[in-house]
């Protein structure tokens, strides 16, 4: 009884003071074998981070956990700030078992909680639950890199017969963007908590990438359950059945994220992919001739999003031209509970010089596990390059003999013949120059400025919105936004990225940092909606204003 004595003393002290305190607590400190214990470590009047929890391995299963809370309370006119990491957890063994503190840096500072003990005896605490059924939304992580797939489950545990479920309300991702897992591990499973047999099964697999950083808030997912009220002996066990059912309306847990930055600085040759990945390349042939093409494709397989993906770095030998470049995104199934998809960028590429060439391309991206930035090299290409043939073709007849030249063909023609010549043979030539000439010039008077380019498509983003199609509104305004960029700092369109406009524009020396601010939450927002296409109806209208605002202010700077 002390400890749980202690850490209630700690909690009244914390509400007392306000002062930051970080403690462990139970909800019992003595339970039976097979029962299960919920331990939080509590952070009071704190913004904690770099949480370490003890290690549960040697003495208890973790069930559930770390669930991480966030709360405020006022209390006598002050505001106190909680948050708390909970786990679900179920013993081992019999006896007096021991979990140790866990720690937490607050403002540089590391903070350590008391230890707790729990006695595990066949004389301990029968629990009783009289929640016969709920659900629970279960995160793999609760704190992520921006970008990085994560697993989300809704998983139902029920001690009465469901006979069927529908989803009345899906839950609000917010700032992520969400696909559904097509789980082959969803059967229909049995678990003990605090002594009752539960049925579980997993309702749904999400699979999230968040798209925005900081603290982000997963709302509940709303379940209409049709229940079985009455029993019957006769009946076999099993989780669904037929018979009178009752339908209720449960929701999930509210779940709240973490989503982190990449680390700074990030690499100039990042590729843009946040996850796990693989690379591997071929050509169509290892050797041409200087004026033929070969294809090289480049195939990327990983867990992040595809879309995120950028061109690997192909390393080419400079006498070697890049004419073309195509990609192509393809989902490639699960594994372990992640989406995998892949990415293949194809080049068209033609060699300038004659000789024997290797070249080595490579792909960076972040490996969330270490957080570091990783480069994977492709084997090696080889390609012998010879000179190409001569263009010229021979002269034939018809008969595919050739034309034999004899001293009558290179006489000398008259002056008349001359001038008949010169003048059949320009007159033509002229009217054909004078056509197009005169074409040119009446096309020019049509040609816009990058200017009245940029206008009209504000225009038609704004005619767009006001009808309702904000699909379109969206498309029309990243086109203007980009039209400008182009024009300002002369980037060829294939080389466009957000990260180069960004440097572009701290290295004109016409920008600010509110400027530059502005520009990088547009450019991401654009990015966003992509995922996210409910946002589009929302901010439509207010993105149209600030591309306006900020083309009107740079221009002024």
């Amino acid at each position: 009884m002390r400890p749980f004595l202690c850490s209630l003393i700690l909690l009244v002290s914390s509400f007392l003071n306000g002062q930051t305190s970080f403690f462990a607590v139970a909800d019992a400190e003595k339970i039976r074998p097979g029962n299960l214990v919920e331990v939080s470590f509590i952070l009071k009047n704190g913004e904690g981070e770099d949480f370490i929890s003890p290690d549960f391995s040697n003495d208890f299963y973790i069930l559930s956990g770390p669930n991480r809370g966030l709360s405020t309370v006022i209390q006598n006119g002050q505001m106190q700030r909680e948050m708390s990491f909970s786990y679900t957890l179920q013993p081992k063994r019999i006896g007096k078992l021991t979990i140790r503190p866990a720690r937490i840096k607050v403002k540089g500072k590391t903070l350590k909680s008391n230890s707790l003990t729990i006695l595990v005896t066949s004389d301990g605490k029968q629990e009783n639950n009289d929640q016969d059924f709920f659900i629970r939304a279960e995160l793999a992580q609760n704190t992520i890199y921006l970008g990085q797939q994560v697993r989300l489950d809704y998983k139902i545990y029920t001690r009465k017969e469901i006979q069927n479920y529908s989803i009345l309300q899906e839950s609000d991702y917010g700032g992520f963007y969400a696909a559904d897992i097509q789980r082959m591990d969803n059967m229909v499973q049995t678990t003990n908590i605090k002594g009752k047999t539960y049925y579980t099964k997993i309702l749904r697999s999400v699979a999230l990438y968040p798209q925005q950083t900081g603290k982000q808030r997963i709302s509940p997912l709303v379940l209409q359950v049709g229940l079985l009220e009455e029993e019957d002996p006769q009946r076999p066990s099993s989780l669904f059945f037929n018979g009178d059912v009752n339908y209720v309306n449960v929701e999930s847990n509210v779940l709240n994220v973490t989503v982190k930055d990449l680390p700074k600085p990030v690499p100039s040759n990042f590729n843009g992919g946040i996850g796990n990945f693989s690379a591997f390349g071929s050509i169509d042939k290892t050797s041409a001739t200087t004026n033929e093409t070969f294809y090289l494709t480049i195939t990327i397989l990983g867990d992040g999003d595809a879309k995120r993906i950028k061109s690997p770095n192909l390393n080419l030998p400079p006498s070697f031209q890049l004419y073309d470049t195509k990609s192509e995104e393809e989902e490639r199934g699960e594994n372990e509970g992640k989406k995998f998809s892949q990415k293949s960028f194809t080049y068209v590429i033609q060699p300038q010089k004659e000789g024997e060439f290797s070249f080595q391309p490579s792909f960076t991206y972040f490996y969330p596990l270490t957080g570091k930035y990783e480069t994977k090299s492709l084997d090696p290409f080889l390609i012998k390059i010879t000179a190409g043939q001569s263009n010229s073709i021979p002269l034939k007849t018809d008969t595919d003999q050739f034309v034999s030249l004899s001293a009558e063909d290179f006489k000398k023609p008259s002056i008349f013949t001359n001038i008949l010549w010169i003048a059949g043979f320009t007159i033509p030539f002229l009217g054909i120059a004078f056509f197009y000439l005169f074409t040119y010039f009446k096309q020019q008077k049509k040609v816009k400025s990058p200017s009245e380019v940029t206008t009209d498509h504000l225009q038609q983003a704004k005619i767009f919105g006001d009808q309702g199609d904000y699909e379109n509104s969206f498309i029309e305004l990243s086109f203007a936004l980009r039209t400008f960029l182009f024009h300002q700092f002369d980037i060829p369109k294939e080389n466009f990225s957000n990260e180069q406009i960004i440097d572009k524009l701290d290295q004109s020396g016409l920008s600010n940092p509110e400027l530059t601010q502005q520009l990088r939450q547009l450019l991401n927002r654009f990015e966003m909606v992509l995922y996210a296409p409910s946002l589009k109806k929302d901010q439509w209208k207010l993105t149209w204003e600030e591309v306006c605002n900020w083309i009107k202010q740079f221009d002024k700077g």
